[in-house]
């Protein structure tokens, strides 16, 4: 009979020794590299795409966010 591994959950994460704690960051920071050139634009560069800030309006939010949604929205208020 195959073994069930308890989910991680925040009680346990609390819980952890500092090295077990310290392999699990290392873990996530591993995994966040490897997948970050996936996830940080084309593979080959287009010469007229820029990354730049765009303001968002009411008018076109919503077709923004279906036409790229795959970015993270950040709303600051001041």
């Amino acid at each position: 009979m195959p073994t069930v591994r308890p989910s991680l959950s925040l009680s346990r994460v609390l819980k952890m020794g500092s090295g077990d704690f310290a392999a699990l960051m290392a873990a996530i920071v591993v995994f966040l590299a490897a997948i970050l050139p996936f996830t940080a634009g084309e593979a080959v560069p287009n010469s007229f795409s820029s990354f730049e800030w765009q303001p968002l309006s009411r008018s076109n939010f919503s077709s923004e966010i279906r036409a790229h949604p795959h970015v993270l929205l950040l709303v600051t208020v001041p």
